[in-house]
């Protein structure tokens, strides 16, 4: 009896798994620090809610350029994410309409 085949190698770009998991991961974290009821009215917020609102900014944009990072290195990759990465388009346009200034 023979050793099964080795599995075939990685193709050359960005791995998906790597940007799943930083998508999870910095997804979570942008869920984490939302705050309940919110209008997107600086008016009756907090400074620490401004400043958490600045970061979720920061956080969406960067998930938004790790998807077009990822399709630039591997097309085959952004079709399979396309949906996910409008996802990501469309969650940083609401967080910089809702953030001041």
């Amino acid at each position: 009896m023979s050793a099964p085949p080795a599995p075939p190698p990685s193709p050359p770009g960005f791995p998906r798994r790597t940007l799943l998991t930083a998508t999870a991961g910095l997804a979570l974290l942008a869920t984490a620090a939302c705050t309940p009821g919110g209008s997107g009215e600086a008016a009756g917020a907090t400074d620490g809610q401004v400043d958490r609102l600045a970061a979720q900014v920061a956080v969406q944009e960067a998930a938004v350029a790790a998807y077009d990072a990822a399709t630039a290195a591997d097309p085959a990759l952004g079709g399979q994410v396309a949906v996910l990465a409008e996802q990501a388009r469309e969650q940083l346009e609401r967080l910089r309409a809702a953030a001041p200034g």
